[in-house]
């Protein structure tokens, strides 16, 4: 199930969308702790990570660790360019 998960999330991802937790207990029909204990073993093995969503802090992002590396430095350079602009 973890080698489908990733390849679900990249997918997703690769098409701009969003995925949470729900979106894998969705698309593979599993219960919401079988869901959970996969992607905290993909967690742990520093395949993705949940990050709180913007809007509601109680749902959490999940990225593929290559996204969220690119997310992270577009993060970086915009929070330098927007000191440097004040």
């Amino acid at each position: 199930v973890k080698g489908w998960t990733m390849g679900f999330i990249y997918r997703m991802q690769e098409k701009g969308l969003e995925v949470y937790q729900k979106d894998i207990e969705l698309e593979f029909n599993l219960r919401r702790a079988s869901a959970s204990e996969t992607l905290s073993k993909l967690e742990s093995m520093d395949l993705i990570e949940r990050i709180s969503s913007e809007k509601d802090k109680r749902i959490k992002k999940i990225f593929t660790n290559s996204l969220l590396r690119f997310v992270k430095s577009v993060a970086k350079i915009t929070k330098k360019f927007n000191r440097k602009n004040k």
